[in-house]
């Protein structure tokens, strides 16, 4: 996937989209089991990796699909701010 090519708002679709998939399908069979543990999701297929560094979860994530674009959660938590190095604990997360 080229970013450079999508519009913010194609961009603001895919991880709206990302983050459902997330919160529906996702979230139900990691939580509270993987709690702290980073997620990385690849906005356009879907595809996930989870480990306690975010390091080895994008590099794993990247080896099965090279042009992976990865939203990045902490299972259990929500980001306090958009550069996501703050976390909070989140029950909806």
């Amino acid at each position: 996937m080229d970013l450079d090519q999508l519009t913010e708002q194609e961009m603001d679709r895919l991880v709206e989209k990302a983050q459902a998939f997330y919160r529906k399908e996702i979230r139900p069979l990691v939580y509270p089991e993987q709690k702290g543990r980073m997620l990385v999701i690849d906005v356009e297929s879907l595809d996930y990796e989870i480990d306690a560094r975010l390091s080895v979860a994008i590099e794993r994530l990247r080896n099965r699909r090279p042009g992976a674009v990865p939203l990045i959660n902490k299972v259990g938590y929500k980001p306090t701010s958009r550069a996501l190095r703050h976390w909070v604990p989140d029950q909806e997360c």
